[in-house]
């Protein structure tokens, strides 16, 4: 999820981006937890790592890990573990912290062991009575979310299946076994780096149980290796990702490209298979794919990034041209006859600060446009934009701007339903798509600033919180989610739940905001 960002910070400022223009009609300022429900979630910190999600309150403040805390981090081990008997130390990325928890003499065993554990129990709350995933899905079902998007990495096993990934530039290929254990594997790019491989049988049961509450699952491939994007949650961070950094193979094609089309391929082959089961549970569950997260997010940003190597390409139009081969190999498939969708999503921070927001939308329709039919995206095509407030230098001043006396006036809630919207109601215009194609947005947040100290919203803004932050929080939420459903566009929350870090729970846990 999120991430990245102390990112975007730097894309708006850097950018000098105006997406936005705040100013003017009031909206309401309350809002009832039934107006305030999206129809999707995500499910993250389960199976993608991401500092914040395991950081205290004590220590961290920031969505996204400023560059500040590259070489110290913010995650703590003992808060990813739930127990004070492993080594206490904190860590960056997950493959960082597999590193030093083998420093510390742990086995391989030992470490799969806690992969385990912890994903077994993120999502559950025993004082909710959610204490299994049957109850998480039914719980989320009794709010009225019908979809769910899950985070996950490329380090997917299969029972039946092995397969290679190569580095490129004389490196040695990696192979990942055929397994259905948790497993730990060598980064290809970084030899001295380990991910925990999520056998596929952990994500059929989530499949499963999502299918008996008729909630279907989007499936995100949030991590790839290397690193295909910057930020925390990439896998690796805070170093240079390498995914892209491959060279060209004997026929001059890029290498990272075959990398590519392995992992998502091996997905869709395995999505393909559900359709033959005998438990028709499994398929019932799939709702879409999505090929990458955030692709080369924040190379078009240098500033903005921790790490200043190269990246191996040059150009946003690069990471394009390999997105294409996902919809080609989609298309192929039994998944669309299936009425299984295809979400690509696109970020605006590959691309260079040269160009302006509008130039980006443009290029990005015009390419989605050139890589499917209409009929495509009327069905099963969906193309999928993040979107933050929080971020935006033009809609997160709240604090700074519209608090008298210790209460938000009513020219701070105008200011939030104008950036909604001027995005939500303009962007399908600016993409260049027609009212029938299919448009996402599997990230968003009730956030008003990625510091939560610094945030209308979130409930412990320093030195003092308004009075009336939590209707404040709810109208920000409202306001898009209404936006969306007149612009017709799908919505996911990031995210579900937060629970080892209260200072991100008012603006960023869904299962707090709704109680």
């Amino acid at each position: 999820m999120v991430y990245r960002k102390a990112t975007k910070v730097s894309f708006i400022l850097v950018l000098s981006l105006v997406i936005f223009s705040c100013g003017g009609n009031s909206g309401s300022s309350n809002s009832s937890n039934s107006q305030l429900h999206p129809n999707g979630v995500n499910l993250g910190g389960d199976y993608v790592l991401e500092d914040w999600f395991f950081s205290s309150s004590q220590v961290d403040h920031y969505v996204a890990t400023p560059c500040t805390y590259a070489d110290t981090g913010i995650a703590s081990s003992q808060i990813f573990a739930q127990s004070t008997s492993v080594p206490d130390f904190t860590w960056t990325s997950e493959t960082q912290m597999i590193q030093q928890f083998s420093e510390q003499g742990y086995t391989d065993s030992q470490i799969e062991a806690l992969f385990t554990s912890h994903r077994a129990n993120y999502l559950l709350d025993p004082t909710r009575r959610i204490d299994n995933l049957n109850s998480v899905f039914s719980h989320i079902r009794s709010l009225g979310i019908r979809e769910v998007r899950l985070p996950i990495t490329w380090a997917i096993t299969y029972p039946t299946l092995s397969y290679t990934i190569n580095p490129g530039n004389g490196g040695s290929p990696v192979v990942v076994p055929a397994t259905t254990q948790v497993t730990l594997i060598q980064d290809p790019f970084y030899p001295d780096l380990e991910w925990a491989t999520i056998p596929i049988g952990q994500v059929m049961q989530v499949l499963k149980t999502a299918s008996k509450h008729g909630i279907k699952v989007l499936l995100d491939i949030h991590a790839y290796p290397g690193g295909s994007s910057d930020g925390t949650y990439n896998g690796i961070w805070p170093l240079q990702p390498e995914f892209w950094n491959t060279g060209l193979d004997s026929n001059n094609i890029p290498i990272y490209q075959d990398n590519f089309q392995t992992i998502f391929q091996n997905l869709i082959t395995w999505a393909d298979s559900l359709y033959k089961m005998s438990d028709k549970s499994y398929a019932d569950g799939l709702g879409g794919l999505t090929a990458m997260n955030e692709p080369a997010h924040l190379m078009g940003i240098p500033a903005a990034r921790c790490s200043d190597g190269s990246w191996g390409i040059t150009s946003y139009q690069d990471v394009l041209d390999t997105l294409a081969l996902a919809v080609s190999d989609f298309r192929q498939s039994s998944l669309p006859r299936h009425n299984v969708k295809l979400y690509m999503n696109i970020i605006e921070t590959m691309f260079p600060t040269t160009m302006t927001g509008d130039q980006i939308y443009s290029a990005i329709g015009t390419w989605w446009n050139s890589v499917t039919t209409s009929n495509e995206r009327h069905k099963w095509a969906v193309l999928d934009l993040h979107h933050y407030f929080a971020w935006d230098g033009n809609c997160n001043s709240c604090l700074q701007n519209y608090v008298t006396n210790g209460v938000i006036q009513q020219a701070g809630f105008d200011q939030m339903k104008q950036c909604s919207d001027d995005w939500y109601l303009t962007i399908r215009d600016k993409l260049g798509l027609s009212a029938k194609d299919k448009l996402a947005t599997t990230e968003f947040s009730a956030s008003a600033n990625s510091d939560t100290y610094q945030s209308c919203a979130s409930g412990n803004a320093q030195p003092t919180t308004p009075s009336n932050y939590e209707a404040y929080r709810n109208a920000v939420l409202k306001y898009q989610l209404d936006d969306a459903k007149q612009a017709n566009i799908d919505m996911y929350f990031w995210t579900w739940t937060i629970p080892y870090n209260d200072n991100f729970q008012n603006e960023w846990s869904l299962i707090n905001i709704l109680k």
